[in-house]
């Protein structure tokens, strides 16, 4: 087996990254994308509105998490690190269909009750997509050989 070098270890630091900070990432295009949508329909927020919006975030989590470990009653498992990196790869959906159900959100209701209802839509589509590309990671995985090239980085 090779000695590990500056360029392998390196290469295993960015495939850290990666898997240690998907989710994160995706979300925070989402919801700084779904501000920005609300904003621009709806106005300026008020102090309130922040909150609206903020709360209706942690409610789309906590309805999707909710239904997903059976009312908190089921562990959640994690994936691999190969199929979090392949989700990665697959991101893009479930960024941009949430940032569209923000966008449908906000347009539909002009009011304070946008900021509510936009991030609660971007949070929950972002969650229940995201589950849809690690589902189809997984399978791309299990159709694989199951052997990665981990030593050619």
């Amino acid at each position: 087996m090779p000695a590990a070098g500056p360029t392998r270890g390196y290469a295993d630091g960015v495939r850290s990254a990666v898997r240690n900070n998907l989710g994160a990432f995706g979300f925070s295009v989402v919801i700084t994308s779904a501000f920005g949508l609300v904003q621009h329909e709806a106005g300026n927020p008020t102090v309130p509105d922040v909150f609206l919006f903020a709360g209706g975030a942690a409610a789309g989590f906590v309805v999707v998490d909710a239904l997903a470990s059976r009312l908190f009653r089921t562990r959640l498992r994690g994936e691999t690190p190969e199929v979090v990196a392949v989700g990665a790869a697959l991101s893009f959906l479930s960024i941009g269909l949430s940032v569209g159900a923000a966008a449908l959100g906000a347009a539909v209701v002009k009011a304070a009750g946008a900021w509510a209802l936009a991030s609660f839509a971007a949070t929950g589509v972002y969650v229940l997509v995201g589950g849809l590309e690690l589902t189809l990671a997984r399978r791309i995985e299990e159709a694989g050989d199951g052997h990665g090239d981990d030593d050619d980085a």
